[in-house]
């Protein structure tokens, strides 16, 4: 190979690679993100996460809004139904037996067809006891009705030996399930005691 063919040769290869340099440059080059549509792209994302959390903030609002609301709706509705004005046990009878008494009046327009208020009994240091008999701490009972709008019940009433305990000095309301004639019922947690019994501690 003579001289000139071989610098000939050597100069098309330099050639070629500087061509494959330059077009594998300017791909490289395509390539890449433009600055405009990443920063436009930046900004479409950051505004449909700001959408997705006002949403979240505004369902949240919501949602504890209707939780107040009926929160509202049921206290009015407790005081409506019912006002407890004592809750006390018996002293114990010559076998321990205690009595649950539990005064109240109806304060709906409604007439009672059965009213249950469950109680646990406490000793004179505040210590939850129960029935050394038969185990238990907690008791409910029921009035049967019926209880006339504005009438008030208990003063000659009583469960008799819900407990067999000579400890036994104070009783706390714990629930109180009423029933109407007209078949609607009306459930008081312990919770909201307090609304229609202020004596309780």
């Amino acid at each position: 190979m003579s001289q000139k063919l071989t610098i000939t040769v050597l100069l098309l290869i330099v050639g070629a690679l500087i061509i494959i340099g330059i077009v594998a440059d300017k791909i490289e080059r395509a390539n890449e993100p433009d600055p405009r549509e990443t920063a436009r792209q930046d900004s479409i994302k950051a505004f449909d996460e700001a959408q997705e959390e006002s949403l979240r903030l505004f369902q949240i609002a919501m949602a504890e809004s209707m939780r107040v609301a009926k929160a509202k709706e049921l206290i009015v509705d407790y005081k409506s139904a019912i006002k407890v004005l004592n809750v006390y046990p018996s002293k114990p009878n010559s076998a321990n037996g205690v009595d649950a008494h539990t005064v109240w009046q109806n304060k709906s327009d409604k007439v009672v067809k059965y009213a249950t208020f469950s109680w646990t009994p406490y000793n004179a240091v505040g210590d939850v006891v129960g029935c050394q008999i038969r185990g238990f701490r907690r008791a409910a009972g029921t009035v049967t009705g019926p209880i006339n709008p504005g009438q008030t019940y208990g003063y000659n009433s009583s469960w008799s030996c819900m407990w067999y305990n000579n400890t036994i000095r104070k009783l706390k309301l714990r629930s109180i399930s009423i029933e109407y004639m007209d078949g609607s019922e009306i459930e008081i947690p312990e919770k909201y005691i307090e609304l229609v019994y202020k004596k309780q501690d």
